[in-house]
């Protein structure tokens, strides 16, 4: 099973379906759509010191004051990723992930899309 945040994000629960389904797990409506309810972001960062633990906060605490675990629950955006590193860095991170896991999954991994397979090739 291949799943890509960007593709959570615009369908999250076809895709947590996806997930139950793959593991064999039957999900009622009423369980579906509070699944899709607690792992929203704005719930996950609200709820994130029951949903992480005091632990994590003993270790996460920001210097600010503020608490580690709505730190760690960032912002639940895609591809932020592409504002940190320049272009350079951007082409030899497709240049490896091509070499190592191939064009088909970098292309999933850069864009949630699954390249349609071949006949008589399985699916990544």
């Amino acid at each position: 099973l291949m799943l890509h945040y960007a593709n959570l994000k615009a369908d999250p629960a076809g895709e947590i379906k996806r997930i139950a389904d793959f593991i064999g797990v039957e999900v009622t409506d009423a369980e579906l759509i509070g699944i899709v309810e607690r792992t929203d972001i704005k719930y996950m960062k609200e709820h994130a010191s029951a949903i992480l633990g005091d632990e994590f906060e003993l270790f996460f605490k920001q210097k600010d004051g503020s608490k580690g675990a709505q730190k760690f629950i960032h912002k639940g955006t895609n591809g932020r990723w592409k504002d940190d590193i320049t272009d350079e860095e951007s082409e030899a991170y497709v240049y490896i992930a091509e070499e190592r896991l191939g064009p088909d999954a970098t292309k999933f991994m850069l864009e949630g899309v699954m390249p349609s397979a071949a006949p008589g090739k399985e699916e990544l």
